[in-house]
């Protein structure tokens, strides 16, 4: 049968009292996760700092009115995919078990046959899995025509399928099914039969084809044949097909539909804050007269993820049906065992693939791997090889990354090695690593270490703070520039120096520079030369005026000069004195010196 689509949109106005300003809400902290604390989100207001009211609808609390998914997730189904089909979207005719109830979300299971492997560059940047929209429209269906009721497009991580399962197990499905969960936040009421669509795009189909390659191609449409638990299928036997131009019933695909869980919000919200992990529309109003505003958010409180401790893994087939025991489950959860591709609990000897879920509460927590029933005990422990040598020499301060072990079992064949490697390259010294394994049944093999020998046996490295050669001037003031060491185990350490400069000496002198660490190792000896040249010239003072009148024939003593070197001190002057006190003119005495460098002052 085909369907007449109308498109009807429904505008409604806000109401703001005349006196009153409309203002703006921004919402912040939306996602936070279960610490046994209140949460809630930060709205901020402009203009800022008014009063805001929050009142908050939990999710957990919403009226089931439809439901197709089963109780306990599968970790597949029969699917079908988009691309490069003439199929746009794929669906399901379904009557709700109560009628006239505010939407709060729709579930759909999808498939994913998508693995890491294949899309190394986006399994780079997340390697949980990849996003991708998808679009959910909701039709209300009268007779032949279908009415649009809502549509919402939303981005969902898509999870990679598994390589293997957590134990390193063969994977024993194609693909790999998931929940995604549209959230609604504005009012839109459901009633009567309607018509629920889901479709995405792909390289080669979809409402608008990407036209590019992408783990997107295999994105399927999750299908199954069961009947509702909730609610009613208008047709089980045939599926709502979209394409570019028409929707319409179709049993192509037998009793199988996609499946689907329609919720309605509670009738009431409550304005404490939550502190349990879940789902929350949170509604933000201001009301202070002079301002107004309204707003819905989505607010979520993510459980923690937990460590799941599996009990029989491994047991005897003794006629009797068995499971997988998860210990330490926290209070308020729930633990979901599936095992691939069978309805009942395993009971003769074999190898049996099974999928551990944690639920509800505050936490949640998975985990895979194949369980074996054996025909008797197992009571040989696993044997632990080394690999490399179990003596190791290794030097202090760089990483050393140990070689590992391997550990083999008669019955589990090849299994976990626990590790206990306390080497600390810093401190030197000899260490143990110690290897042990425990094999599925509880078999302990005999621990096996590796003695792993820290030595320090580097020398630091000196390192001169300016130049190698140094000229200075006799008599000055001289200071070194100094050194500094550095070791790989004990970073900056302290240099000795060994300065036996003389400045009042002229001549070349040798500063040298010597370390040593904490291990006794001694650095290279560095060496500073430092030549001390005598270059100044003596100066020479006159005592007395330097001009002098006497009377011809007296006698006549001159007062001399005397003479001052930076590095020889007073020195001898010479005196040139041709004064002829009998026959009247003008004579000049000189004054020389010269330093014991050879240095000549100026005559005076």
């Amino acid at each position: 049968m085909n369907f007449r689509l109308f498109l009807v949109a429904v505008f409604s106005l806000p109401i703001t009292p005349a006196f009153a300003a409309e203002a703006d809400l921004s919402w912040t902290d939306l996602s936070q996760e279960y610490n046994g604390q209140e949460k809630s989100p930060l709205v901020t207001t402009e203009p800022p700092n008014l009063e805001v009211t929050l009142e908050y609808f939990p999710r957990s609390n919403s009226e089931v009115i439809f439901q197709r998914i089963p109780e306990i997730d599968q970790p597949s189904y029969p699917s079908y995919g988009l691309n490069g089909k003439v199929d746009i979207g794929l669906g399901d005719l379904i009557d709700l078990e109560t009628d006239n109830q505010r939407l709060e979300s729709v579930d759909v299971v999808m498939v994913n046959f998508a693995q890491a492997a294949s899309w190394a560059q986006l399994a780079e940047e997340n390697s949980e899995g990849y996003f991708h929209p998808l679009t959910l429209t909701i039709y209300r269906v009268l007779g032949d025509d279908l009415f649009l009721v809502t549509q919402k497009t939303q981005d969902f991580l898509i999870p990679w399928r598994p390589a293997t399962l957590d134990d390193g197990g063969e994977y024993p499905y194609g693909g790999r099914a998931f929940r995604a969960r549209f959230n609604f936040t504005e009012e839109k009421f459901l009633a009567g039969n309607l018509a629920l669509v889901i479709s995405y795009n792909t390289n080669q189909g979809g409402p608008a084809p990407l036209g590019v390659a992408g783990p997107y191609d295999t994105l399927n449409v999750a299908l199954n044949n069961n009947t509702p638990l909730v609610g009613s299928d208008e047709n089980p036997s045939r599926v709502v097909r979209q394409t570019a131009t028409s929707i319409f019933q179709s049993g192509a695909f037998g009793a199988r539909a996609p499946m689907f869980v329609v919720r309605g919000f509670p009738a009431s919200p409550v304005t404490d804050q939550p502190i349990e992990a879940g789902g929350y529309l949170v509604r933000a109003t201001v009301d202070d007269g002079d301002f107004v505003a309204e707003a819905y958010e989505n607010f979520e409180i993510t459980p923690q993820e937990v460590e799941l401790d599996l009990l029989g893994v491994r047991q005897v087939a003794d006629g009797s049906p068995k499971t997988i025991e998860v210990a330490g489950i926290p209070e308020g959860s729930s633990v979901e065992v599936v095992f691939a591709k069978r309805d009942d609990l395993p009971v003769e000897e074999g190898l049996y693939p099974f999928f551990v879920r944690l639920s509800g509460g505050n936490f949640f927590g998975s985990r895979s791997g194949v369980m074996r029933l054996v025909a008797e005990q197992d009571t040989s422990p696993p044997v632990i090889i080394l690999t490399g040598s179990g003596l190791v020499t290794i030097e202090a301060g760089f990483e050393y990354a140990d070689a590992g072990a391997t550990a083999t079992d008669a019955v589990d064949g090849t299994i976990p090695v626990v590790v206990d490697n306390k080497v600390n390259i810093q401190v030197p010294g000899s260490y143990l690593v110690s290897f042990s394994a425990t094999d599925a049944a509880g078999n302990a093999a005999v621990e096996v270490t590796r003695t792993v020998i820290v030595e320090d046996t580097l020398p630091p490295v000196i390192t001169l703070t300016g130049s190698a050669s140094v000229t200075i001037e006799a008599g000055a003031d001289y200071t070194d520039a100094g050194a500094t060491a550095s070791d790989t185990l004990d970073g900056a350490i302290t240099v000795e120096v060994d300065n036996k400069v003389n400045t009042q000496v002229p001549g070349s002198y040798i500063v040298s520079f010597m370390a040593t660490d904490a291990a006794g190792n001694a650095a290279a000896e560095v060496t500073r030369t430092v030549i001390v040249e005598d270059t100044s010239s003596p100066v020479i003072t006159l005592t007395g005026s330097a001009a002098v009148t006497i009377e011809a024939g007296s006698e006549y003593a001159d007062a001399g000069a005397t003479a001052f070197d930076t590095v020889d001190r007073a020195i001898l002057v010479v005196v040139d004195n041709k004064v002829n006190t009998q026959v009247p003119g003008s004579y000049i005495v000189s004054f020389m010196a010269t330093d014991a460098a050879g240095n000549a002052a100026a005559e005076v």
